[in-house]
């Protein structure tokens, strides 16, 4: 099978996915059923995607606790209200030890309220413990 068809299957599969359909894909030539994706599919270059369960498992192994709802409403403000006034910072390219104190500096200057400013931290961090060595 060529790579797009295998990409359109993927992307119809997705795409049901997240709709919350039961209808099966409805594509020209492509099975109903997409061939299963790779549970590791690479992670972003800069250390920004969205969270999920293995980032929180690994943010709770460090002994933080956070709930997912947490862990993406900081995704959210990483991606929103942080690139407002810059692009997204790499977080992959600065040590753990440093987050704490870039995050408090920027929420002063952004005016996020504490919680939200636990949220891009627990988020950061929840994507730091996950981090290839």
């Amino acid at each position: 099978m060529k790579r797009h068809s295998l990409l359109l299957i993927a992307a119809a599969g997705l795409l049901a996915q997240a709709c919350g359909t039961t209808k099966k894909a409805a594509i020209a030539n492509v099975p109903a059923t997409p061939p299963p994706v790779a549970a590791t599919s690479p992670k972003p270059v800069n250390g920004v995607f969205d969270p999920g369960a293995a980032e929180l498992q690994a943010l709770r192994a460090t002994g933080k606790s956070a709930t997912m709802k947490m862990l993406h409403e900081g995704y959210t403000l990483y991606t929103g209200t942080c690139t407002k006034c810059h692009g997204a910072k790499s977080i992959y390219n600065r040590p753990v030890e440093a987050w704490p104190a870039i995050i408090d500096n920027m929420a002063t200057r952004s005016k996020l309220s504490a919680s939200e400013k636990e949220a891009v931290l627990k988020y950061v961090l929840a994507i730091k413990s996950t981090q290839g060595k």
